[in-house]
């Protein structure tokens, strides 16, 4: 990504705490934002399950096919799944429609959609 429109990123980027065994994300609400773990993890298990599919640490990203669309927080998995918070974890994220306009208005994006607009 270009320097310009990472730091439009970073700054919209937000950070929230969560106690030990708290949700980060239930399968019922739609996923409205991209979350990446700096610190502590998180349990991925299924709706009504309490054994983890997967446990997430720092650097795992939460809710990337937002970006996409995708409704569910676990879309990249293919599934609908909870997150729950396994210690006291901090997270920061961004909205999704937040990081979709800062990609829409950098230059090679527009370029793209230039070219698929010429191309059909």
């Amino acid at each position: 990504i270009h320097p310009l429109p990472a730091r439009q990123l970073l700054v919209g980027m937000k950070a929230v705490f969560f106690a030990a065994e708290s949700f980060v994300a239930r399968h019922e609400h739609d996923a409205d934002r991209v979350m990446i773990i700096l610190h502590g993890r998180v349990r991925v298990v299924l709706p009504g399950q309490s054994s983890p599919l997967i446990v997430l640490g720092p650097g795992s990203s939460i809710g990337d096919n937002s970006l996409l669309g995708d409704p569910r927080w676990a879309g990249h998995f293919g599934i609908d799944a909870d997150f729950v918070a396994e210690e006291n974890t901090k997270i920061c994220y961004i909205m999704a429609g937040e990081f979709q306009d800062v990609i829409a208005r950098t230059a090679s994006f527009m370029m793209v959609r230039a070219l698929v607009r010429y191309l059909s």
